[in-house]
């Protein structure tokens, strides 16, 4: 029987300041930073490999999403279909998706 590695990592992924935070009804700027915004990834190396993945932001789009997946096959050799991805939708986090009146980055 073959024993499960797992590791985690987070990154701090706070917009820049000036630029838009999708999610309002008005192109929102960042103007500061009250808690820091993170990606976070937990990996478990098992029989078959398996991420999962939190980004604090309001939405994903799908080819930002896809992208991740390629790459983790490509970096990691975790099979696209084997990592999971979700957005907290955090209305102040990282211009990550156009929303309402935001840009995105």
């Amino acid at each position: 029987m073959h024993t499960p590695l797992v590791g985690a990592a987070a990154v701090v992924i706070n917009p820049a300041l000036g630029s838009s935070m999708p999610g309002g009804l008005a192109d929102r700027k960042a103007c500061g930073v009250h808690d820091d915004l993170l990606a976070r990834a937990l990996v478990m190396e098992a029989e078959e490999p398996l991420a999962l993945l939190s980004v604090d932001c309001v939405a994903l789009h799908r080819d930002t999403v896809l992208a991740i997946r390629e790459a983790a096959q490509r970096e990691a050799e975790i099979p696209g279909e084997r990592v999971f991805v979700a957005a907290t939708h955090t209305h102040h986090g990282p211009p990550s998706a156009t929303a309402f009146q935001s840009n995105r980055g």
